[in-house]
C-alpha cells in the first residue's frame, strides 16, 4: 500500500490506496504494515487514487458515487466535465444525472441505495421532488413495494398524475392572480 506522511499528525501516515489491504492485515497480524510513504502527493492527488480505489469496488452504490462526485466538484473547484474524467463517466452528463440523484429526499436514496430501485427510477422521481419532495418520497415507498417489473411503469404513471394535479393547481392560480 501507498501512504503519504500525514499533514497534520507528524509520524503518522495517510493510505492513498490499499484500505482494503490494510484491514486484512490487521486481521491477520498485530504487526505494523509496511507501506511505501509518497511524500509529494497533493491533497487532489489524493482523492484521485481514492477514486480510482472506490470504482474498482463491485458494491459502490449510485448515491455513494454522486455523493463521492460532489465533494470531488466542491473540495476542488473542478467542473463536471472533469470530474467525468476521473470518475471514469464519459460526459458531463452523466455527471449531472449522478448528482441528480442528491436531490432525492432520504428514503428514496436510500431504496436507490439498497437496490430496490433502479438509478433511472430514482432520477425520474427528482423530475417532481423539486415541487413536491413528499409525494416523489410517498411513489418511491409505494413503488418498492411492487414486484421490480412493475415498479417504473408505477413510477411513470405517478409523476405523470402528480405533474397533472400540480398544472391545474397552477393554471387556476394564475387566473386567480
Amino acid at each position: 500500500p501507498k501512504a503519504r506522511s500525514h499533514p497534520d499528525k507528524p509520524g503518522c501516515v495517510q493510505l492513498v490506496e490499499g484500505h482494503r489491504r490494510r484491514a486484512a492485515w490487521f486481521i491477520a497480524s498485530s504487526n505494523p504494515m509496511p507501506v511505501a510513504v509518497l511524500d509529494d502527493l497533493s491533497d487532489r492527488q489524493m482523492f484521485d487514487h481514492n477514486v480510482i480505489e472506490n470504482s474498482q469496488r463491485a458494491d459502490l452504490t449510485p448515491i455513494e458515487v454522486a455523493k463521492q462526485i460532489d465533494l470531488y466538484i466542491k473540495t476542488f473547484n473542478v467542473s463536471q466535465a472533469d470530474a467525468a474524467k476521473i470518475f471514469g463517466l464519459k460526459t458531463q452528463a452523466a455527471v449531472s444525472n449522478k448528482l441528480c440523484l442528491l436531490q432525492l429526499g432520504p428514503v428514496a436514496q436510500a431504496l436507490v441505495s439498497d437496490g430496490t430501485l433502479a438509478e433511472r427510477n430514482g432520477r425520474a422521481l427528482v423530475s417532481i421532488t423539486k415541487f413536491q419532495k413528499g409525494a416523489a418520497e410517498k411513489i418511491a415507498k409505494s413503488a418498492a413495494k411492487l414486484d421490480p417489473e412493475l415498479r417504473e411503469s408505477h413510477i411513470n404513471e405517478e409523476i405523470i398524475s402528480v405533474m397533472e394535479k400540480n398544472a391545474i393547481d397552477l393554471k387556476d392560480r394564475k387566473s386567480v392572480v
